[in-house]
This record gives structure tokens, C-alpha cells and sequence, in this order.
């Protein structure tokens, strides 16, 4: 008999690996397999259908942080791909906003969006309504159940993603703009989305995602902030304009109220990631800096001094006129681009811990979970901010009545929930008429590539270029914005930008 096995053993070749012994595990199993196995109660893993790694540190490009790209064109991102020299971690994606029907038709996962044997995950988002809804209906929960549905659609395929539900609030002309007025509104429908997405989709990351700078709606953009224990990542998109990035500009965006530094130690402080859900340079429009390879510099630099606290980044690569950011149309930022980002980006950049860990102080301490037991460990806990962080940069609570104010550290989750609203008392202005449009400018279009070439896929909504720096033209608008584009032209510079 031990003859037989061992004339067994010879024919095929030895002995295959012992489980727990020589068989790859963790990271080491994922560069095979693109997709790490759970380990434990706080891993997220890849479903069998398609989806990215889960990002427990394994990203195709092998960079820091997942860096990725928006087009909405499978052919376009193979082509940005190309030009940096390796993989896309992450797709912005966003889904038409019509309604909640138009907003479920998953084109945006689709092939012609999604190029062949992407393994990355998506940055989705979402509007906090559709176009047919209204802040008072999502406040007081009536979509939570779409919202769930929304999950499970995007989960079953990217179960890691990240959504961005009301991206850009405190830009006016969104329907979910916040004002001071509404604010506890727009708190409320953001708590009741998260709640469905986590239905939906336990293992989706939320993204909290201001404008670069305090905006135009309100007087402090921390006011919409819902609360630690419905908030994964904190993130801002900035463009390259009012002013374009160079010199004295990059440093006023960098260090005015509300800007980079201020929200990167917003996210620190709170025990969150950092994301750039959206950047890039803004050839279309006059108050940019055109082909601008110090914004490229810029912004790649301060990403990679942070690399410890960032989760994404997505450059913006539109060709659309009213834009024009896309790099395949600016040479000089794409150069820069090629060239940077694996320097700034570069693996060993990145902090020992683990890459969807929250960046928290050492002595911070988690505060009590409200987001039920069926939520995945981690993903709705608040942190309490490091006492350091006191002399540091960041929000400020107001103790005037309606300003917002930021829930201490140690509240209970009943404390953070913000209180139910009447429609009557609370209700935002109405968001039906035309002048509350978005404008197309980045992180306000976001329609498909080509409707003609979407059959069936409906209207996006999408607003006459013309109006690009006609933001503030209703109530809340902040002294200083742009009231018109002659204005703009004439030199008013955008808080907010």
C-alpha cells in the first residue's frame, strides 16, 4: 500500500499546498486572484460578479490610495489608462437623476461605460432626490426604500463602492442645496439614505462630500454635516479656477476657511478618510487656468503628503466644451499628470494601517454604533477627535439658533439624529422652476456621454452651458459669488471654487 502511494504521489506531481501552510492568504492570495478572501468580522470581500478587490489594500494600480477617473466612456478610460501607465482603481459614476426609475437603469455599469476586465469599484453619485422629488419627501424617509434597492443594485456588483448621496451641497443652484434654513432637512434625508443604502448594500462606503470652500448656500458648510455614524469618508471636489491654481492661488485654496487643509483635519479630526471625488483642470472656462500643469502638481502633491488619510481620488476626464478638463485635451497637465503621479502616489507613501481603516487619533475611543447590529463593525462608529486637533484648523460650532452646530464628540447617536422637522416649518424654497437648475459645470452635468446614443435612457437634465458662473442668483447667495457670467468675467471671485 505505501508503495501505491507513493507511485501515486510521483504521477501527479507532489503534494498540493496544506491549508494554513503554503497557501497564499490576505494580499498575497489577492495579486492572484484580484479579490481578498474574508479574514475576519471587519473585511469586505468582492462578490463573484465582477467587482472590484475588496479594498482591504489591493488596488490594480498599485498606488497609495485607489485613484480612478470619471468619463463615463469605457474607450475613454481604457485611453486615460493608458496615458498614466496603469490600471484605474475607481470609476465616478453617476446615474440620471430624473427620477427614482431613471435613476435604477444601470447604463452606468454597463459596458460602454465600464471598460472589459475592470477590477476596480465605483465612486457613485447620487442625487439626495430625484428631479421629481423634493427635500421635505426625503427627509421625512419616503425614499428609504428606493434607497435600498439602489444598494442592493450597486452591491451586487461593487460591494465596496462608494456612494456620495447630495454631493456639492452647499453649491446653490442643486436642488438639494443646504441654506441655513433647510439644513436639518438635508441631515435628516441624508441619515435616511444611508439607511437604505446599508440595507441595501452592507459593505457600502459613504461618502460626506462638500465643494472645495464654504460655498455660496450657507455660511459654513460643516452645518450639513449628518453625523459620524452615517459617514465613512470625508470628501471635496475642487477644480482648477477662482482662482487657478498657481502661486499665491494654489496657496489660497490650500489655506483659506473651508479649503483643502481645512477639511483634510475636519476628516482627521472626526477619525475619517479623505477623498478627491473630483478635480481637474477647467480649460473651458475662463476663470481657470487653462492647460494648467501647476494645478496637476499641486494637487497630486498635497494628496501624496496626506496619503495616510486619503481613500480615493477621481480625476474628471470630460471633453466636453463648457469644461474642457479632460487631459487627452490639455498636454501640458496630462505630462504633468503622467509623470507625478506615481512619484506622489507612490506605495510606500501610504500609513502601516489598514487602508479602509479610519484615520483616528491614537487615543481616540469609538462612541456608541446607532446603525443597527446588522451593519458591517466599523462602518457607522464615531470617533471622538483627537484633543489636539482643538488648536488646529477646523469647524467651529455656532450658538446662534438654526446655524448647525457640530454634536460633541461624546453625544449620544440620539443626540447627533438631527430633530424631525415640519415640512411647513423647514421646507427649502421650491426647486421646480428653472433658475435651480445645476448649471454644467463640473460635479453639476454628469449626464451620459450622449444621449442620442443612450436609447431609452431618458433626459438628464442638463442646463445651458451659458450659465456656467450663474450660481448665486436666489436667496443665500454669499457676498463675493459670482452673480452673473459677466460678473464672473469681470473678476467676482467664487468662494466656493
Amino acid at each position: 500500500m505505501l508503495i501505491a502511494v507513493l507511485l501515486a504521489v510521483a504521477i501527479v506531481g507532489g503534494v498540493g499546498p496544506v491549508r494554513g501552510d503554503d497557501e497564499p492568504s490576505g494580499e498575497e492570495s489577492a495579486q492572484v486572484t484580484g479579490v481578498v478572501e474574508p479574514s475576519g468580522s471587519g473585511s469586505r470581500s468582492a462578490s463573484a460578479s465582477g467587482s472590484g478587490p475588496a479594498a482591504a489594500g489591493v488596488r490594480p494600480s498599485g498606488l497609495a490610495w485607489h485613484s480612478g477617473v470619471f468619463s463615463h466612456d469605457a474607450a475613454r478610460t481604457v485611453e486615460f489608462e493608458k496615458t498614466r501607465g496603469r490600471p484605474v482603481d475607481v470609476l465616478a459614476v453617476f446615474p440620471t437623476r430624473d427620477s427614482w426609475s431613471t435613476i435604477m437603469q444601470d447604463w452606468w455599469m454597463s459596458q460602454s461605460a465600464v471598460p472589459a476586465g475592470f477590477s476596480g469599484t465605483l465612486a457613485v453619485g447620487v442625487p439626495l432626490f430625484p428631479d421629481d422629488g423634493s427635500m421635505a419627501q426625503a427627509a421625512a424617509g419616503a425614499d428609504v426604500d428606493r434607497w435600498e434597492e439602489l444598494g442592493r443594485l450597486i452591491a451586487s456588483r461593487y460591494p465596496d463602492a462608494w456612494i456620495r448621496p447630495g454631493w456639492e451641497f452647499n453649491i446653490p443652484n442643486w436642488p438639494w442645496a443646504v441654506t441655513p434654513q433647510n439644513a436639518q432637512e438635508y441631515k435628516a434625508a441624508f441619515r435616511h439614505a444611508v439607511t437604505g443604502l446599508r440595507r441595501g448594500g452592507p459593505g457600502l462606503r459613504i461618502v460626506f462630500n462638500p465643494n472645495e470652500g464654504r460655498g455660496a448656500s450657507l455660511p459654513d458648510a460643516t452645518m450639513a454635516y449628518p453625523g459620524d455614524d452615517v459617514v465613512d469618508v470625508i470628501g471635496i471636489d475642487a477644480y482648477d479656477w477662482y482662482p487657478a491654481y498657481r502661486g499665491e492661488g494654489w496657496q489660497e485654496h490650500r489655506s483659506k476657511d473651508q479649503g483643502w487643509d481645512y477639511w483634510a483635519e475636519f476628516a482627521r479630526s472626526r477619525g475619517k478618510k479623505f477623498a478627491v471625488p473630483e478635480w481637474g483642470v477647467m480649460a473651458g472656462s475662463e476663470a481657470s487656468g487653462g492647460d494648467n500643469p501647476d494645478y496637476i502638481e499641486a494637487v497630486l502633491a498635497w494628496m501624496g503628503e496626506h496619503a495616510d488619510l486619503m481613500a480615493f481620488d477621481a480625476y474628471f476626464e470630460e471633453t466636453e466644451e463648457y469644461c474642457r478638463c479632460a487631459l487627452s485635451l490639455n498636454p501640458a497637465a496630462q505630462a504633468a499628470y503622467a509623470a507625478r503621479l506615481p512619484q506622489a502616489a507612490a506605495p510606500d507613501r501610504a500609513a502601516t494601517a489598514p487602508d479602509d481603516a479610519a484615520a483616528a487619533p491614537d487615543d481616540a475611543a469609538a462612541t456608541p454604533n446607532d446603525a443597527g447590529p446588522d451593519e458591517p463593525p466599523g462602518a457607522a462608529t464615531g470617533l471622538t477627535p483627537d484633543p489636539a486637533a482643538a488648536d488646529a484648523p477646523g469647524p467651529s460650532a455656532s450658538s446662534e439658533p438654526g446655524a448647525g452646530a457640530e454634536p460633541g464628540a461624546d453625544a449620544s447617536p440620539a443626540d447627533t439624529a438631527p430633530p424631525e422637522a415640519s415640512p411647513a416649518d423647514t421646507a427649502p424654497p421650491d426647486a421646480s422652476s428653472a433658475d435651480t437648475v445645476p448649471p454644467d459645470v463640473p460635479g453639476e452635468r454628469n449626464a451620459p456621454p450622449d444621449d442620442s446614443r443612450l436609447p431609452g435612457r431618458g433626459r438628464y437634465g442638463r442646463s445651458d452651458p451659458g450659465r456656467v458662473a450663474s450660481w448665486a442668483t436666489g436667496a443665500g447667495a454669499v457676498e463675493g459669488e459670482p452673480q452673473s457670467g459677466a460678473e464672473a468675467g469681470a473678476g467676482a471671485v467664487a468662494e466656493g471654487r
